[in-house]
């Protein structure tokens, strides 16, 4: 239950966050690895209680996701990887992410948290090493975040 409920907060967040979220993901063949930020206050209570998450709008989360994708897994299979993250302001300030597993009923999400202030726009850069794979993948997308 608690995987359904973080997978909907999930899609939510990006639905409000951006127009093209079903497209916020950079693939090979048989690999998919999606990603987002979001300010952890949209994040309900019971969700961040679940898995220690602090609500704070000056926090924003960095989510990504590792999928298998072919041999009969439409939707792709959750697999493991190596994710190591950073953000950078437009100032040049660099912020290190230390990325954290979670496993829940089969879904494997890997999270990291980074300050922001308000305006502040952060572009991320997500290395993931898929399990099984000599390859890394590199991910790269900016993103603005309001503090109200």
């Amino acid at each position: 239950m608690r995987t359904f409920i973080l997978l909907l907060v999930i899609t939510l967040s990006l639905l409000s966050t951006s127009a093209t979220w079903a497209e916020q993901y950079v693939g090979t063949d048989d690999i998919q690895v999606h990603y987002s930020a979001i300010s952890t206050d949209k994040l309900p209570p019971a969700v961040a209680r679940a898995y220690g998450i602090t609500r704070s709008q000056s926090r924003a989360m960095l989510n990504v996701t590792v999928l298998q994708t072919g041999g009969g897994h439409e939707l792709g299979k959750p697999i493991n990887g190596e994710v190591k993250a950073s953000a950078t302001n437009l100032t040049g300030q660099r912020r290190d992410i230390d990325m954290r597993r979670i496993e829940d009923a089969g879904a494997i999400y890997y999270v990291g948290f980074v300050r922001v202030t308000d305006a502040e726009t952060l572009d991320f850069v997500v290395d993931v090493l898929p399990a099984g794979k000599d390859d890394p993948m590199k991910v790269a997308f900016r993103q603005q975040f309001f503090v109200d």
